[in-house]
């Protein structure tokens, strides 16, 4: 069971227990050590220098590293939730054969897109560069050059013992000026990727909640449409007309027998048709879902997200050191609490002898489902 979520499914994904997720084994998940340097990071940090872009090792280091010196609470534990979410829709992507309410469960999310290895990785980034930032300390080198001048002024510069003293403060007084002008023009580079960074987020729940209101109205219109259920139900025919043919290559069949299929196509059209609009009303309710969390989430960080412009770097360094601690805080507490409580859809298709058949048919009509929705 994950960290601070008692009562939680074993993935993460929902707030109680999950019949999806705890049929699947448990895989310990730590968060990739960085991305590379590649389009899609700068997408999602668009302001972000190379100077001050971290290497994969840089970052790994810091994640491993304590939130607290001396704590044994790291700053990787805070994406424990996330990474485990991204790696199990990650999963659902590379694996075959999964069980329908899996396929069904992972299908959705893998489309909304919520969760993904490059949102995971602009917030690995977004962590560094905010740790980054309190680390910038203005005060203690201004304070460390005035006192290090007053003791300068009180040594008399032509005793030879004071001379050498008088030189290695002076020494020291440059390299603290020197550390002050990189601080200071590491601030506003440290405060524009992190504005960036919080403006490409936002604009990313946007996009997760256009694909599902698309999904949804998709969904609806197929519902209406009745264009999957007649799909599902045209398959089931050809796959009977293509037996009652084999069958009457070796002889004739009986009167009976062609009745008695026509019967079956039809209790089992029957069968996959409201199978089929159980499946839709699960898409429909985990695409609502999604759709209002990512409006949640964008509507609490709008406020904290500085506009275009405005973050220089020149105005208060403990301001921007809070405004961005608290973004970070509220990111990591939205993505980290999405509320669902998954209600696999109810299976119908309790027909013993055709359950084969049937199961079969709704996979390839939710592959179906999911290409439209892609596609879209």
């Amino acid at each position: 069971m994950l960290r601070g979520a008692s009562g939680s499914c074993r993935r993460g994904l929902h707030l109680t227990p999950c019949p999806i997720c705890c049929m699947i084994p448990r895989i310990p998940v730590a968060p990739d050590p960085a991305m590379t340097l590649d389009h899609s990071l700068y997408r999602l940090l668009p302001e972000t220098s190379r100077e001050i872009l971290p290497t994969a090792e840089e970052l790994n280091v810091f994640l491993a590293s304590p939130r607290k010196p001396g704590g044994t609470e790291l700053h990787r534990d805070d994406l424990v939730l996330i990474a485990e979410r991204t790696a199990a829709i990650e999963e659902h992507l590379r694996a075959s054969g999964v069980a329908l309410d899996e396929k069904l469960f992972y299908g959705v999310f893998a489309q909304a897109r919520l969760y993904t290895p490059e949102l995971l990785s602009a917030i690995e980034h977004f962590k560094f560069y905010r740790d980054s930032l309190a680390r910038i300390d203005l005060k203690k080198p201004v304070a460390f050059i005035r006192s290090a001048e007053e003791e300068i002024a009180r040594l008399k510069p032509h005793k030879k013992d004071e001379e050498p003293r008088i030189k290695r403060l002076q020494a020291l007084i440059e390299e603290r000026r020197r550390d002050l002008e990189s601080q200071k023009k590491r601030w506003p580079a440290l405060s524009r990727a992190l504005a960036g960074a919080g403006r490409a987020i936002r604009d990313e729940f946007a996009a997760v909640q256009k694909r599902c209101e698309a999904s949804i109205a998709m969904l609806v219109d197929l519902q209406v449409g009745k264009k999957a259920e007649s799909r599902v139900i045209e398959d089931i025919k050809t796959h009977f007309k293509d037996q009652l043919r084999d069958y009457l290559q070796h002889g004739p069949v009986t009167k009976e027998y062609v009745e008695s299929m026509k019967e079956t196509v039809a209790r089992l059209s029957k069968k996959i048709s409201v199978q089929l609009l159980e499946d839709i009303y699960a898409m429909t309710g985990l695409y609502e879902t999604i759709h209002d969390h990512a409006g949640q989430c964008r509507e609490r960080l709008e406020p904290l997200i500085p506009k275009p412009g405005t973050v220089s770097g020149t105005h208060d360094l403990d301001k921007d050191k809070e405004l961005f601690t608290l973004m970070e805080q509220e990111l990591l507490r939205l993505l980290s609490a999405v509320p669902l409580d998954f209600k696999p859809p109810q299976d119908v298709l309790d027909d013993a002898e055709h359950r084969q058949i049937l199961v079969e048919k709704r996979r390839n009509i939710l592959d179906h489902l999911f290409n439209l929705l892609r596609s879209a």
